[in-house]
Formats: structure tokens, C-alpha cells, sequence
């Protein structure tokens, strides 16, 4: 059961549930809104060569994010699954 990967088998689910539910969200389409806004007004504002290390951060930092959002929900599938287990033996 080692073998077994969870995340493997979820991963697409978890990626179109997590951007539908994102989609529908006023307060993170907003927050979006205005991270791009403040991301486009540095850009502007920096010399490319500093531009350009602005944008592979933020870039890094969403990949981080993003990868965090898959580890906490795979985390929570586990904890659920691992919870029913414990429940079904009483």
C-alpha cells in the first residue's frame, strides 16, 4: 500500500475543483485583481533587469502557493480517510 499515491490519482480533480471554486469566489477574484495591479505598477516602475527579478518571484512565490494549496488538501484527504478508518473500528 506504500505505493499507493494519493496525490497522483487526485491531482487533476483537486486542480479543477480548487479553480472552480476559486472562480466563484468575489473576495479572491478581487485580491487577484488587485495583486496584478500592484504587480504591473512595480514592473512599470523598476528597470528591467529588476523587473524581470520582480516577475520570476512572483512567479516562484504562486508556484509555492499553489503547491502548498495541493499539499494542504491531499494532507486533509488523509487526515478524513485516516479519521473514517478510526471510526470504523468502534
Amino acid at each position: 500500500m506504500e505505493d499507493f499515491n494519493l496525490e497522483t490519482l487526485v491531482n487533476p480533480c483537486i486542480i479543477e475543483r480548487l479553480g472552480e471554486l476559486y472562480d466563484k469566489d468575489p473576495t479572491y477574484k478581487k485580491l487577484i485583481m488587485e495583486e496584478s495591479a500592484i504587480f504591473e505598477e512595480l514592473s512599470e516602475e523598476l528597470p528591467d533587469e529588476q523587473a524581470d527579478k520582480l516577475e520570476r518571484y512572483f512567479e516562484a512565490a504562486n508556484a509555492t502557493s499553489a503547491r502548498k494549496e495541493i499539499l494542504t488538501y491531499i494532507q486533509g484527504m488523509k487526515d478524513m480517510f485516516a479519521w473514517f478508518k478510526a471510526l470504523s473500528k468502534n
